[in-house]
């Protein structure tokens, strides 16, 4: 009697299909059933803030979750902009802000890895001095979150922030300590070893400035591996307050 595995094998021989990963690393993308849980349990933040919003991609798959948030999309690009105004010219309470994040007191910031047609989902903020004569890097204005919005956010606005700045996390995170106050749940992209060696904070880094505000990881929407070797690289971490609803609960099921 053959096994299940020599069975699957003999089919997969017979029938000359070979299994593979659809995408090599992938292994899984869950943000919005994650957030849906989370709506399902009672989350409906009147503010929603997509930090790194390039070309609108998170915003329009979150956007049906929370329709009637008052959402801010955030991006330095310049070749991102019009299309980014002319997705949120047809939202009702959506607002585009033409701007990097960084720390406090920072004005503007060297902006490197655009590309040749602009509009890289992997562009960065640079923390050397960039020649600007270099391919793909330009300066851009800047500003800190508590610049933009601590003074017109409220803790009842119940707000969700995410951001997603290839490595500029942490320094936008610091330029929003009054923010932080204020906001109930936090999705950010996560690295878990130091890509390239460039110095870049990573998940734990992320995890404890996080705690030290009072937030608490909820779940990992998202986990991405090196496709070479697999190893476990990037991924989408999401943070709830400590004292919301959603993280009082400890029992074990």
């Amino acid at each position: 009697m053959i096994n299940a595995r020599e069975a699957r094998r003999r089919i997969v021989r017979r029938c000359g299909y070979r299994i593979t990963r659809r995408q090599p690393g992938v292994r899984g993308q869950a943000m919005e059933e994650a957030l849906a849980v989370m709506k399902s349990m009672g989350f409906h933040p009147n503010v929603v803030i997509d930090d790194g919003a390039n070309f609108g991609q998170w915003t329009r798959s979150i956007h049906p979750l929370f329709p009637n948030a008052r959402w801010h999309l955030i991006e330095p690009q310049p070749t991102c902009h019009p299309e980014l105004a002319r997705f949120a010219a047809k939202h009702r309470d959506m607002a585009l802000h033409r701007v990097a994040l960084t720390q406090p007191g920072v004005r503007e910031v060297s902006l490197t890895g655009i590309g040749a047609d602009g509009g890289s989902s992997g562009a960065y903020i640079s923390n050397s001095e960039q020649s600007l004569e270099a391919t793909g890097t330009i300066r851009c204005p800047a500003a800190s979150l508590d610049d933009l919005f601590s003074s017109t956010i409220s803790s009842a606005d119940r707000s969700l922030l995410k951001l997603d700045l290839e490595g500029h996390e942490l320094q936008a995170l610091k330029g929003a300590i009054q923010l932080l106050e204020r906001i109930e749940v936090v999705v950010c992209e996560v690295a878990f070893f130091d890509i390239n060696d460039g110095g870049r904070p990573l998940f734990t880094d992320i995890s404890e400035f996080l705690l030290r505000h009072s937030f608490v990881l909820f779940d990992l929407a998202s986990l991405n591996g090196r496709p070479r070797d697999e190893r476990l690289r990037t991924g989408d971490a999401i943070y709830a307050r400590k004292n919301s609803f959603l993280a009082r609960d400890n029992r074990f099921d």
